[in-house]
């Protein structure tokens, strides 16, 4: 079966050409250039503040109950007492969907603070999972497959996209004064043309990259949670370079202090390493005269390629593969410079080339920005203590990663 076929199956939410299904190597570039004008430094400057201002509610929930999911709790005699119990997958989601939205359309789904968006993640569940099938499996396609195995997943999508078309109308009628990362989108020009995307492109862009920007971000910020409380030292030696560098919370924002938390991007990279959002093969089509992979021959038009979680879990690259060991980035100890160039070589999990993330900087801004900001306030741990006896953060792979949890409890800091 011809390559492009799966590939159509995976446009989760719309059936126009976008930057992730598109084949063409031409159509891509001319997207992609477009897009990373769109994702670059004015954009993080743009887009820092309301980052901020999402994580400022995000931070507030932690202690409390979720009144808009109707949850009863009786508050805690003292503010240093351990607060109600937090699903960190649903919390991190909620965080990240709703920063994505706002930057991308100028306003948030608002799933922090009301129930009535929160469908759209179990659709981008549901989603993702009919993608990962059918990614593998494409002939089901023919069977009307998607009838049986995902009856509600169209319904979903469709909500979905008309909620995404609605407020990018609003968007739209906003003339001036706007600059977001939909703006710095719409104005970006090809070098070579100078023609834009269309209205139609512009909006199947944005979808795609709140999709891809929450869902992914928000298992890696989660995955950081587990581990985290699963392993005491890293926890405290990441809340002492916090507390160290910053005096207070408003102190904590982007810029040279925040780049130099070394434990706090070895933390997150291992948080990557162990538990990658997207943990499949990110497969490539050897081009006509075929390819030689790794001293495999690969016939022209066939797939090739190596799951990330496999590669990650190497002990090759990574020796104490299943450990959470942050230093493993930093050469301190056991680890050497020379294993930490090895371990960088096979450290893919914004992918690589020209299909890799064009939003890998925001993507470690906001993760970033959020645990810095949890850590100088809250300490945090399990809710049960037993389920520090997990090996890892379990995600199951369907195109991007399913997962649950951790469930965890928080208090403020002392300190704080």
């Amino acid at each position: 079966m011809p390559r492009k076929d799966p590939f159509t199956v995976i446009c989760l939410l719309s059936t126009r050409s976008m930057a992730m299904s598109v084949i063409d190597k031409a159509q891509h570039s001319r997207k992609r250039k477009l897009i990373s004008q769109g994702l670059g430094d004015a954009a993080l400057r743009t887009a820092e503040p309301k980052i901020q201002a999402r994580i400022d509610v995000f931070l507030k929930q932690l202690a409390e109950v979720d009144y808009a999911a109707g949850q009863a709790f009786k508050a805690p005699a003292s503010a240093r007492s351990w607060g109600p119990k937090k699903n960190m997958s649903d919390a991190c989601n909620f965080l990240t969907f709703d920063v994505f939205s706002d930057l991308l359309l100028g306003k948030s789904f608002g799933m922090l603070t009301s129930t009535l968006n929160r469908f759209i993640i179990r659709g981008v569940a549901s989603s993702s999972k009919r993608a990962g099938i059918f990614l593998q499996m494409p002939w089901l396609t023919n069977l009307y497959a998607d009838l049986i195995l995902f009856p509600d997943t169209a319904v979903w999508r469709s909500q979905f996209f008309q909620t995404v078309v609605d407020i990018s109308t609003e968007r739209l009628a906003i003339k001036e004064g706007r600059q977001d990362i939909f703006q710095l989108i719409q104005d970006a020009r090809d070098p070579e043309t100078g023609a834009g995307m269309s209205m139609n492109e512009l909006v199947s862009e944005c979808t795609l990259l709140i999709v891809a920007g929450s869902d992914t971000s928000s298992t890696t910020l989660a995955a950081a949670f587990f581990y985290l409380a699963k392993n005491p030292h890293a926890h405290q030696r990441l809340a002492d370079e916090i507390c160290k560098t910053f005096r207070s919370l408003d102190d904590i924002q982007g810029g040279a202090e925040l780049n130099g938390c070394a434990y706090l991007r070895a933390s997150i990279d291992e948080a990557l390493r162990l538990s990658p959002p997207v943990g499949g093969a990110p497969w490539r089509e050897a081009q006509r005269g075929g390819a030689n992979v790794d001293g495999h021959r690969v016939p022209a038009g066939y797939d090739a390629g190596v799951g990330t979680y496999a590669m990650h879990h190497s002990p090759q690259y990574y020796p104490r593969p299943f450990d959470y060991c942050p230093e493993r980035w930093l050469g301190e100890g056991s680890w050497t410079p020379e294993s930490v160039q090895k371990a960088k070589s096979a450290f893919h999990p914004f992918s690589l080339g020209p299909r890799g993330c064009p939003g890998k900087s925001l993507a470690y801004l906001e993760i970033s920005l959020a645990l810095e900001r949890t850590l100088f306030l809250y300490d945090f741990r399990f809710a049960n203590p037993d389920d520090a006896n997990a090996s890892e953060y379990v995600l199951t792979d369907h195109f991007t990663s399913a997962k649950d949890g951790p469930q965890l409890v928080f208090k403020k800091r002392v300190d704080a």
